[in-house]
């Protein structure tokens, strides 16, 4: 089984694009980098997607995830969290193991050296 994971950047409304893995992101512009690093991490993210549905033995699981970061001044992610508002899929295991795909993600240095705050949501579904 396949999944589906579609996103959109709330704070730039860059669509969600695929990624390679091993490219570098660090000469874009904050807001053309971010849509491709969470793409690029998008295997991590569906990894954890499909062991909460292994783990609910459950094939219809699918909703919404908010998340919610910042972006430090020198691109590390700091307090990665999944809102309640928003997020329709409440499995606790699936947002820890989410946050944690996030904590690891690298980003281009803010503008001006100020932190940015990003909203993203992960719509998870699976594809038979």
């Amino acid at each position: 089984m396949k999944t589906l994971l579609t996103c959109a950047f709330l704070i730039s409304g860059a669509a969600f694009a695929q990624a390679d893995a091993g490219e570098d992101f660090s000469k874009l512009p904050l807001r053309a980098a971010v849509p491709k690093v969470v793409a690029a991490h998008q295997p991590q993210i569906a990894a954890c997607y499909e062991e909460t549905l292994a783990a609910t033995k459950s094939k219809i699981l699918e909703g919404k995830l908010m998340a919610h970061w910042v972006i430090t001044p020198e691109g590390i992610v700091k307090g990665a969290k999944i809102q309640k508002k928003g997020t329709t899929l409440k499995d606790p295991k699936l947002h820890e193991c989410v946050v944690a795909v996030i904590l690891s993600m690298e980003f281009p240095k803010p503008p001006l050296g100020k932190e940015q705050p990003i909203d993203y949501p992960f719509n998870l579904k699976a594809d038979k």
